[in-house]
């Protein structure tokens, strides 16, 4: 071969592989280049880096419907004002927590398509790849599964995302939530569930719960972290299969409730951002409904309370267990203030265990309960008309306007006969007068003395009055419950 000709393919090997590089390396700092974009570009010697064989079957699943953009592709550099930490911004371009984030949004951008399906009133998509169910075994809420495992299965459930034989024998409809229902616990969320799982409209995932960004560590390693929304996208199968039948009408919803509070995919609290979660939600799901549920702050810490230390504890929970937690965890916040902590750090330092509470046990977790911190942050990343505030207490008042509210919220039909709304409705108001009950104790017990109730009464007073300023309803000042 003649010189020349070696020495300019040499030259365009290197430039090549040098425009890859500078990519990836834009890729960390800037959410218009992700790892996705060199992906894309290298396709036929297979997607995510880890596939060698050629894709033979890249305009299998073509379809002849019109496309739609995809609004959740951040086209945009990503604010560097994410993290508060006492009262200095902290430069979010180079800290460690905003390329782990930034990690997270390229992983789960990479298996969005460029533009979503027409004619479909949620973002549907057919993926021209394959969601293989053993994603959903190696990250199960409940079942624990060794690293080691977990890699072996996940290298598994990537190298069939692009199997000739797979894609041609499935063709699967992915659909994103159209709304996140994401607090609080013992609130009433799953009796928001069952109403909407009456409606004919309303497809659901496979579990009411998916927790992909509260329950798992992402351990931003290849190809865990890859499986790891694969295996969120897989629960949406069922979701689509429902959405086809009607798919002009058809809403989707995810109700991990635990994102209301909860620190993003297991993260270190000493050096996770307290909003984490809500920066990353709007990220991924900027233009997205979300409905959080409150119940009288008192009266939610004694059903929690109730609720989840008959699981965890040797002996069984009374009024005088509850007392003596409610006064360790007060004491324990107010000790954190008294140490120079903010409302906020403290809220944080309490709910991630970092030993403020003394007792393992029969703890009350008040900081999932002082709402107005936890809704105060994801307001700072969302406008107010994304959300719908609700109250408990209203379904046993008022379950029908509770239920107009809702589907008006969500642009679901209600007014085509008067018997689904009775129905809806009806469903409302039986769960939440079933689940005042709290099974656990013997009935007629005293759950809560009046000592305990004025000392959390007190206790959530003022952070009930920051929760109705900010969002002006005095509803959430509870004096009528």
């Amino acid at each position: 071969m003649p010189r020349p000709v070696r020495m300019l393919k040499i030259f365009l090997f290197a430039g090549a592989v040098g425009g890859c590089f500078l990519v990836l390396v834009f890729a960390i700092s800037d959410t218009r280049y992700t790892t996705d974009d060199c992906d894309r570009k290298t396709r036929n010697s297979g997607k995510h880096g880890i596939l060698t064989e050629k894709q033979e079957i890249t305009n299998s699943h073509k379809t002849t419907e019109t496309l739609q953009s995809n609004p959740n592709r951040s086209t945009v550099p990503v604010e560097t004002n994410l993290g508060i930490k006492g009262d200095k911004l902290v430069n979010d371009s180079i800290s460690k927590e905003m390329k782990w984030l930034q990690s997270i949004i390229s992983t789960f951008q990479s298996l969005l398509p460029e533009q979503y399906l027409e004619g479909f009133k949620s973002q549907c998509w057919y993926p021209d790849y394959y969601v293989s169910s053993v994603v959903s075994s190696i990250f199960h809420p409940h079942h624990e599964v060794d690293q080691e495992t977990r890699l072996k299965y996940s290298k598994q459930a990537v190298h069939s995302m692009y199997s000739s034989s797979s894609i041609r024998s499935t063709k699967q409809l992915v659909c994103l939530p159209d709304f996140f229902l994401i607090g609080f616990q013992k609130c009433g969320t799953t009796t928001i569930s069952n109403m909407l799982n009456l409606h004919p409209d309303y497809a659901a995932p496979e579990y009411k719960e998916l927790h992909l960004f509260t329950h798992f560590e992402f351990v931003n390693q290849y190809p865990i972290n890859v499986a790891l929304v694969l295996r969120y996208l897989y629960h949406f199968l069922p979701a689509g299969r429902k959405v086809l039948k009607n798919p002009k009408s058809a809403v989707v919803g995810d109700m991990s409730v635990a994102v209301a509070y909860a620190l993003p995919l297991k993260a270190n609290p000493n050096v996770m951002y307290s909003d984490g979660l809500p920066y990353l939600f709007s990220k991924l799901f900027p233009s997205k409904k979300y409905i959080v549920i409150l119940r009288n702050p008192t009266e939610r810490t004694k059903s929690y309370y109730y609720f989840f230390n008959k699981f965890s504890c040797p002996q069984p929970p009374n009024s005088e267990t509850f007392h003596e937690a409610v006064e360790d965890s007060i004491s324990s916040y107010r000790l954190c203030l008294a140490k120079g902590f903010d409302e906020e750090q403290c809220t944080k330092m309490i709910f991630a265990g970092l030993k403020i509470q003394p007792n393992p046990c029969h703890q009350v977790m008040l900081p999932f309960t002082v709402y107005y911190i936890h809704i105060a942050k994801w307001l700072r990343y969302f406008p107010r008309k994304q959300f719908l505030f609700l109250r408990m207490e209203d379904l046993q008042i008022n379950a029908t306007k509770v239920a107009v509210d809702i589907l008006n919220f969500l642009n679901m039909d209600y007014q085509s006969t008067d018997e689904l709304l009775k129905k809806i409705a009806g469903e409302g108001k039986k769960k939440i007068n079933a689940n005042n009950n709290i099974h656990s104790v013997r009935k007629g017990t005293i759950l809560m003395k009046d000592s305990t109730r004025r000392l959390l009464d007190d206790f959530f007073e003022i952070h009930n009055k920051k929760l109705a300023q900010l969002l002006e309803d005095d509803r959430f000042l509870w004096k009528d419950t």
